[in-house]
């Protein structure tokens, strides 16, 4: 799909800043720095609301990590797996209902459902396959670990009871009475939430493993976003959209487009403009200046207060609030074309998590390069059938990395660091899952954490933001409206964290932040 968006190059190039220096500052109603899902989010719901906006992206495709890349006759998906809970027609999630709102379902879009919950093998063989639904999911564990089963029957009454209470109305006599597991599980990480139940190691090891989709190791995880996230998925499924995440990205601009709203692509932001204690605008790399009542950056908080934003704009005291959080984990990928269809090759599974130590939280913090004890293998096609052309497979393996640690491989030894380290995910993938898929690799692309930061300039390539665990939570974290008058974050970065669904519902709460203070100004 090809839609009309501005690509701002020569133009740009000609127009000084100096041209417009009676600032025009009702010309949009907001200006949005960054056309990733934060950016979307934003840019749909207030032109859903009629407001005028400039939304502006410097590559040139929007999206940010939602797109994707062309190798050989092979279209790869960049980064999604899946949306999690995302919902059917008679269960919808949050986001299913806002894209029915939009127009977009049924009639622009399809999304496929992955056909699992999820799968995870051991070092030892032993291969378990989770299905849908809380009550199915806790029979399969009792058949698989039989003598826990009185524990495992708990587990399930009360992670239900916790859910419940996490999406009901926050009424602290409610939640007193009729949660109190959920007050237990504040402040407890996933591990020692699930060691109230359970002495299993290897059940224990199997629950758990969505951890890498929260923080940067199971004892990081905060016990609440763990169950959150375990639930939604039982409840609401797991989603794949048609076409790849660019095509779901292309249909929001399209809104924004058919809306009334503009959009700029190759449009890099420089500055953020302010006047009298208040965000007024922004200026492009190349000068040119464009003003809004208000300004949403989906820029990662400390470059927009360290680059975009003149000295002493904040106090040092919301400055550490941006800056202290230890950052997010990173990934390194291995995007595999492959000459067979999955069938032959014996694939028969979408997401499969790959254990080579019972000891998951060790694995997860492990971070020597030379060897890799922890991983996921996708193969797209299980959930998409017409993702790669007939006959051929789409097949990517990744691992969590901290991006630090690719910032200490010298730039001599770069390059034959991601062969090797590719090259290790591939043997492990063949010797626990799928053997003798290298010989039919048609098609390889790596990424490692650098080539991330490279492309989305997040600090050492993390694809989540902050790190989340049990002390910064998304209560805690960051929240859209900063100190300064008309200027809001949103994105990975903020407030409910990373991931598809959270960091395009940040955008939509930075809107009605907007929204909201239209209404305080009296609509100015």
């Amino acid at each position: 799909m090809h839609i009309n968006i501005h690509i701002n190059m020569e133009e740009n190039l000609e127009l000084g800043f100096d041209q417009q220096s009676t600032p025009d500052l009702d010309k949009y109603d907001a200006i949005i720095i960054g056309a990733g899902l934060g950016g979307l989010g934003a840019a749909t719901q207030l032109t859903k609301e009629g407001k005028n906006i400039l939304l502006l992206e410097k590559h040139n495709a929007p999206g940010g990590f939602a797109t994707s890349f062309v190798r050989g006759r092979f279209e790869f998906e960049s980064a999604l797996h899946e949306l999690s809970g995302f919902g059917t027609p008679e269960n919808p999630s949050g986001l299913y209902s806002y894209f029915t709102e939009l127009g977009l379902i049924p009639d622009k879009i399809q999304f496929h459902y992955a056909p699992e919950l999820y799968a995870c093998v051991f070092q030892d063989g032993q291969k378990y396959v989770l299905p849908y639904d809380p009550d199915e999911y806790g029979q399969y564990l009792i058949l698989h670990f039989p003598h826990e089963k009185e524990n495992i029957l708990k587990f399930i009454k009360v992670i239900k009871n916790i859910y419940e209470g996490m999406s009901g109305p926050i009424k602290p006599l409610r939640i007193l009475f009729k949660h109190m597991w959920l007050i237990r599980a504040l402040g407890m990480s996933t591990p020692q939430f699930l060691r109230k139940f359970f002495t299993d190691v290897r059940l224990m090891n199997v629950i758990q493993q969505f951890w890498a989709y929260l923080s940067k190791s199971p004892e990081d995880s905060s016990a609440v976003l763990f169950i959150g996230a375990l639930m939604s998925y039982l409840t609401k499924k797991a989603a794949f959209p048609d076409k790849r995440s660019h095509n779901m990205s292309q249909l929001l601009c399209e809104y924004v487009l058919e809306n009334g709203g503009e959009i700029r692509l190759n449009s890099l932001v420089n500055k953020i403009i302010t006047q009298n204690e208040r965000a007024i605008g922004v200026e492009l790399i190349n000068g040119q200046r464009y003003f809004g009542k208000s300004i949403i950056s989906n820029v990662n908080p400390v470059c927009t207060v360290s680059k975009m934003l003149p000295k002493g704009t904040f106090k040092d005291s919301y400055i550490k609030r941006i800056t202290a959080p230890p950052l997010g984990s990173s990934i390194f990928t291995v995007y595999l074309g492959l000459n067979k269809s999955p069938e032959t090759l014996g694939i028969d599974l979408y997401e499969v998590f790959i254990n080579l130590s019972d000891d998951i939280n060790e694995a997860a913090l492990h971070t020597n390069l030379d060897q890799t004890k922890i991983m996921v293998a996708t193969c797209y096609n299980l959930i998409d059938p017409d993702i790669s052309p007939p006959g051929t497979t789409m097949l990517a393996l990744a691992v969590l990395h901290p991006g630090e640690i690719w910032q200490s491989v010298p730039p001599t030894k770069y390059f034959d660091m991601k062969e090797k380290v590719a090259n290790d995910l591939i043997d492990v993938c063949e010797d626990i899952l799928y053997p003798n898929i290298r010989e039919s690799i048609e098609v390889v692309e790596i990424a490692s954490p650098l080539t991330y930061y490279r492309y989305s300039k997040h600090l050492n390539g993390t694809i989540y933001g902050t790190n989340t665990n049990v002390l910064d939570n998304p209560v805690l974290k960051l929240k859209q409206r900063t100190p300064l008058k008309g200027l809001y974050f949103c994105g990975s970065w903020i407030g409910e964290g990373g991931g598809y669904d959270p960091s395009f519902n940040s955008g939509r709460k930075a809107a009605k932040y907007v929204l909201r203070q239209f209404n305080e100004d009296g609509g100015k």
